[in-house]
């Protein structure tokens, strides 16, 4: 079978609503679940639903393994940039700023 748009911006509102907030990832799992969704025939919102009865808790898993790994990789870069010397004189200067304003 062959996804409309109108299907797969579903899949899409599915898994946003789903808790599915990184568009990207949102993305990949979108394009998982209309490609396996193409595989079958019949009716696609019978066929959709059997599918999250089946494979809900593996996107939903894999959703959060890959959030996870991007925040810490967010955050692994948020604190090496604080503690390069560039930042740590941005910080410096905002701080004394600060201080002195007051």
């Amino acid at each position: 079978m062959k996804l409309t748009d109108s299907e797969i911006k579903f899949i899409d509102n599915y898994l946003k609503t789903s808790g599915v907030e990184y568009l990207d990832i949102r993305y990949e799992m979108t394009d998982h679940v209309a490609t396996a969704l193409e595989e079958k025939e019949g009716d696609f919102y019978d066929e959709f639903k059997g599918y999250m009865v089946l494979h809900k808790k593996e996107l939903l898993e894999s959703n959060n393994k890959f959030s996870r790994i991007a925040r810490n990789k967010a955050f692994k870069l948020l604190f090496d940039n604080l503690l390069s010397v560039k930042g740590l004189l941005i910080t410096g200067t905002l701080f004394g700023l600060s201080f002195f304003s007051v």
